[in-house]
């Protein structure tokens, strides 16, 4: 039997005929193959489960994956949009609001080969029905996470970089940041004549 975990590894069961030893468990990565007792401690024991129950067990607990509507299945039909699964996989979409998510998946579908777009805020804002504040504050994290680029005309959806950027900020202490970074704060000093 083989399993494939979802990392790429493969797991090769070969049953002992014993009944009280479910048989030897093989852990291969290209290369090479291990026994089970090398493997363990990795992936909170998923190896040891694979090697553990009756086959008709293991055998359920795997996905067939199938396709449900064989007249629908997506083609590439003129121009179209993509994005890396290490978008999803690397934690780029867990570090994004949903106003950055609509505006990113938006920039992405209408962005050419190179990413480029020009749609201009008033019939973005239209479109993906968020207010002018909250594009502009979705277009500023985008660029602050560096996966869009924007020269006040145009944008383009970046290749994504190595890692996640960290834009957290720290609490403002004193009253010296809060004018420079607290909006609130802002908004007060410019309405003072």
């Amino acid at each position: 039997m083989r399993v494939q975990h979802p990392k790429g590894f493969v797991i090769r069961v070969i049953p002992s005929g014993l009944e009280t030893h479910p048989g030897a468990c093989f852990v291969g990565c290209r290369a090479g193959l291990w026994p089970t007792f090398l493997a363990e401690g990795m992936e909170g024991g998923f190896f040891r489960r694979a090697c553990e129950g009756d086959m008709a067990e293991r055998r359920r607990e795997m996905i067939e994956k199938r396709v449900l509507c064989p007249e629908r299945v997506r083609g590439i039909n003129g121009s179209f949009a993509f994005i890396e699964h290490r978008f999803l996989r690397d934690g780029f979409w867990s570090r994004l609001d949903h106003y950055e998510l609509v505006l990113y998946f938006f920039l992405v579908m209408v962005g050419d080969r190179n990413g480029i777009s020009f749609y201009c805020y008033d019939r973005i804002c239209t479109l993906l029905g968020m207010s002018v504040d909250d594009y502009i504050q979705a277009r500023n994290a985008l660029i602050e996470k560096d996966l869009i680029a924007f020269d006040g005309k145009m944008f383009q959806v970046l290749s994504l970089p190595e890692k996640v950027v960290d834009t957290s900020r720290q609490p403002l202490k004193n009253p010296e940041e809060m004018k420079r970074h607290d909006p609130a704060a802002i908004h007060h000093w410019l309405s003072i004549p």
